[in-house]
């Protein structure tokens, strides 16, 4: 299945998703009905992660390197694009490597020399060797992208706004909630968990790792968005990516935030 999860969204299977900002940017530089309502993580995750003894410890490392990439092109591709274009590493340099879902174990194996990853996954269960990693993180050179987007139809925005503002306000307050109170966010999620994520010490240090790039103190409270965000996101998505213009404006909209 080759469709975006907003595609699942424009189809009427779902009233809301939850994206990547770039997902999100994509669809609407191709002119889709949908915009973001609320975000979740102020600050990416996702970081360029390496072994020490690679040698990857800023951008310009990443010049004749084995990256690896998953998930689709643009959303795989788009730190190592961002990087490589602010600190002149053309992307011709680089050599990427499509690789599964297991980027930790590929990473680890010597498949690849960095892999572009969640940082909160790089908490390891009990199963993983005992390994450090080099991490450049987005937010240190100056790229600041929103994470964990929540996204609806202007079709529903403008048809059932109670709604969506009834959805927005439970989601805040359900992760203000888990913020405050980790230890039992962490038991009521348990039963949903699997496979190696099925560790409560895993799941502790996940949102350990989360919270602050979830509550800054840049915002007052968690699912804020900021024009000048959006913005900084846009100016660099379009000259990374981006074939046509578009006004942000059409992105999102702050009026069911408090």
């Amino acid at each position: 299945d080759k469709r975006s999860t907003i595609d699942s969204l424009l189809s009427g299977e779902n009233d809301y998703v939850i994206v990547s900002a770039l997902e999100l940017l994509d669809h609407v530089a191709q002119n889709d009905p949908v915009k973001a309502v609320a975000v979740i993580y102020q600050e990416t995750p996702t970081v360029i992660a390496s072994l020490p003894e690679s040698g990857i410890n800023k951008p310009e490392d990443l010049r004749n390197k084995v990256l690896g990439t998953t998930r689709n092109e643009n959303y795989s591709f788009s730190l190592y694009k961002f990087l490589g274009n602010k600190y002149k590493v053309p992307v011709n340099s680089m050599i990427f490597k499509n690789i599964g879902f297991n980027a930790i174990d590929d990473l680890i194996s010597g498949e690849v020399d960095a892999v572009s990853i969640y940082r909160t996954k790089l908490y390891l269960p009990k199963d993983y060797p005992e390994t450090n990693f080099s991490l450049i993180k987005p937010e240190d050179y100056d790229i600041h992208m929103y994470s964990d987007v929540i996204v609806t139809t202007n079709e529903l925005i403008e048809k059932r706004p109670e709604q969506v503002q009834a959805f927005v306000n439970a989601t805040i307050k359900g992760w203000e909630y888990a913020l405050d109170y980790r230890d039992e966010a962490i038991d009521i999620t348990m039963p949903y968990t699997s496979g190696r994520q099925r560790d409560e010490e895993f799941q502790k240090q996940i949102l350990t790792a989360s919270a602050p790039l979830i509550r800054t103190d840049k915002v007052e409270h968690v699912g804020e968005m900021s024009t000048g965000r959006w913005l900084e996101m846009y100016y660099l998505y379009k000259t990374s990516v981006l074939v046509s213009e578009f006004d942000i404006a059409k992105a999102y909209t702050t009026e069911f935030l408090p």
